[in-house]
């Protein structure tokens, strides 16, 4: 039997099982074999984009398709971009490339400025987006400032995208796109954006840095999107980290430098009614603030006053020390829909602060609300493991009344 004979939905399930398979080159020959097959291709060709920060000819190119066929643009699910920017081996084909590529670039001259005229900037930031898609590759070493502009232009094409992962290597890294991000779009050309378009299907933006300092760093989209992953990244102020967040049910802060009253200050500011989930993790010092001396009753009752509909949260890897001054959490029994708890086990109980046996006091019944059905205490100390066996944490009532898995 011929591809020919094949029944319609039998091609189609082909063509899915090879995307699934992670075979894109056998999808883009599948693509080549027939304006039929195309059509059933192209779907899963521009479904999910990854790139290094160093493929600046590649997603030129993908520009160039996406101005020239706007429809592809409707395909695009996620796009996702890393921080990984080895060598080209050969430095002057490279070269030759991007010369190539500018100059079938300056073919478009007139599609990128209309299309550009769409996106929500400012003027200057407008300007700064043409240049970049100009630029050839800034330095081998640090071509995202060639791919900063273009970047922004092909996510501002793809109305129907649900994730979002970029690496940002420092600061002003692809600001241009984080600006596009972060919106509001109707302050900008009069409506002519279309707001109710643009990112309104996003459910994931994961931004990953490298820990250096970025104080300027504003990342939304503004009352979009329902998961925000911050992680390596440098927090020196919050007032521009969230916009409107009514769409907002996970946040995560993951290896993020970041002083105790800033995120304190983040649950107060941002309005996160919705906030189903939260987690900290491996969160950093920045002096002159510690986390190893920071009063974790503070932060609960802030969760406890700004966070109501919270189901799940984490508060694992901090920096603690049962021997360093600190309160544990206080009373977490008004949030009454929290399901799922996993914490240091210095955050929660308050260990004994030497080597001597006196009892340690945890009443579960007053810390923890009864709609908690999942506790993990998460510490490596041998001393402090031996601490929860002689505190008979599993047996204690107040605890496993109504758990449904405890583990530590």
């Amino acid at each position: 039997m011929s591809l020919s004979e094949l029944p319609t939905e039998l091609d189609a399930k082909i063509i899915e099982f090879l995307h699934a398979a992670d075979d894109r080159q056998a999808v883009s020959s599948m693509s080549r074999v027939s304006k039929y097959y195309r059509q059933l291709a192209e779907p899963f060709l521009y479904r999910d984009l990854v790139f290094r920060a160093a493929d600046e000819i590649r997603i030129k190119r993908l520009l160039i398709t996406l101005l020239v066929e706007t429809e592809l643009a409707k395909h695009i699910r996620s796009f996702s971009l890393s921080d990984h920017r080895p060598l080209h081996p050969d430095y002057p084909s490279y070269y030759e490339k991007a010369d190539i590529l500018a100059g079938e670039l300056g073919k478009y001259d007139s599609l990128i400025k209309k299309a550009i005229g769409l996106v929500p900037l400012p003027a200057s930031t407008a300007m700064h987006m043409f240049g970049s898609i100009f630029a050839r590759g800034g330095t081998i070493y640090r071509p995202e400032h060639s791919i900063d502009g273009t970047i922004a232009l092909i996510l501002s094409m793809a109305h129907d995208i649900k994730s979002i992962h970029l690496a940002v290597s420092a600061p002003g890294y692809l600001d241009i796109t984080r600006e596009l991000l972060n919106g509001p779009w109707t302050a900008f050309k009069n409506g002519t954006f279309d707001s109710t378009k643009a990112f309104s299907k996003l459910e994931s933006l994961r931004i990953k840095g490298d820990g250096i300092q970025d104080p300027g760093m504003a990342i939304g989209p503004q009352g979009v999107t329902r998961k925000l992953i911050l992680q390596k990244l440098h927090i020196a102020a919050v007032g521009t980290i969230l916009g409107s967040t009514d769409a907002l049910c996970s946040l995560e802060l993951r290896n993020v430098k970041i002083m105790p009253a800033l995120v304190e200050d983040l649950i107060k500011r941002s309005a996160l009614v919705n906030l189903s989930r939260l987690v900290l993790d491996g969160l950093i010092d920045v002096l002159p603030q510690s986390w190893a001396r920071y009063d974790y009753a503070s932060l609960s009752q802030v969760i406890v006053d700004f966070l109501p509909n919270l189901e799940v949260l984490e508060c694992v890897h901090m920096q603690t020390s049962q021997r360093q001054e600190k309160r544990p959490f206080a009373s977490l029994r008004p949030l009454a829909r929290l399901h799922t708890l996993r914490v240091d086990v210095p955050v929660l109980i308050d260990l004994a602060t030497d080597d001597s046996d006196e009892d340690v006091s945890f009443d579960g019944q007053a810390i923890l609300p009864p709609s908690l059905r999942h506790l993990e205490l998460v510490e490596s100390s041998t001393w402090q493991i031996d601490v929860l066996v002689n505190l008979e944490v599993v047996a204690n009532p107040g605890i496993s009344m109504n758990l449904e898995t405890f583990s530590w």
